[in-house]
């Protein structure tokens, strides 16, 4: 994997990587591995819809599991629950390091998925290649310029998908 350097951060990552302005890495990608830079602490996992669990977790444990099957798809996603012993996010994920540092790896498209295998962050989407969006920094740094970058993203879409009459089209 090649070695690319975000916030002083030496980053082992296998998708091909931009600086942007704001010295942040957006590449594009069916499947993105990140080799983590530093021993991780906790990791962010975001939720598969508004009920599912979105929090910091400890990496040495594993992800708690609905115990009620029939309600796994009003929790999270099923497919996924049963599926993976490892750490897994919707979208986004999270690492922490042990100087509070963070590094955030978010995909700026649809249905896309990370997990955590051991030391490297595994992010894919299921429907072929994504932008992903890299970011480090101290607090809640990156999950503001992952915001900000989400958002121009879905608004440079949603110009393009305009009808004559500026109502988004759903084709």
């Amino acid at each position: 994997m090649p070695t690319v350097t975000l916030q002083g951060l030496p980053l082992k990552t296998s998708i091909s990587c931009t600086p942007t302005e704001d010295d942040l890495l957006v590449g594009q990608a069916a499947e993105v591995r990140l080799r983590l830079p530093f021993p991780l602490v906790r990791f962010y996992r975001h939720g598969w819809h508004s009920w599912s669990l979105a929090t910091w977790l400890d990496p040495a444990q594993p992800l708690p599991t609905p115990t009620q099957r029939p309600l796994w798809p009003q929790t999270d996603d099923p497919a996924y629950l049963h599926q993976s012993p490892s750490l897994w996010s919707v979208g986004l994920a999270v690492m922490e390091g042990p100087n509070s540092e963070r590094l955030l790896l978010g995909s700026l498209g649809l249905d896309s998925r990370l997990r955590l295998e051991g030391e490297t962050l595994i992010g894919w989407s299921e429907h072929g290649a994504v932008p992903w969006f890299l970011a480090a920094g101290e607090g809640k740094a990156p999950f503001t310029a992952y915001a900000h970058h989400l958002r121009a993203t879905w608004d440079a879409g949603a110009k393009l998908h305009r009808r004559g009459s500026g109502a988004l089209s759903t084709a």
